[in-house]
């Protein structure tokens, strides 16, 4: 196991798939590239592994905030949808029969 992927788990607390660990780190190397080119290095403190592994969690991090919130509004959306189902109303005839006997009260 790389030393990166070691951190990142270090700094998340928990273990990190190496496929998902692959997908964010394009984003966290990005990231970091943004940040030298905007704050600079830190006298060589942001090119250390410690620096990016702390990226690539919170880009985790971030990834199952994106999920959750997703999950949450389409659970929501299913939920909405089964109470304007036509089986989720109440149904009322209206038909000539019913309406002369309430008519004759």
């Amino acid at each position: 196991m790389s030393e990166l992927k070691m951190l990142a788990e270090k700094y998340l607390g928990a273990h990190i798939p190496q496929e998902l660990f692959e997908m964010v780190l394009p984003a966290a190397q990005r990231k970091l590239e943004w940040i030298i080119s905007r704050e600079g290095d830190a006298d060589g403190q942001r090119l250390k592994p410690h620096y990016i592994a702390q990226l690539i969690s919170e880009e985790i991090k971030a990834e199952i905030f994106e999920y959750q919130c997703k999950k949450h509004y389409e659970d929501k959306k299913r939920a909405a949808q089964k109470l304007d189902s036509p089986q989720s109303q109440p149904h009322y005839s209206t038909t000539n029969t019913g309406l002369s006997r309430a008519m004759s009260y």
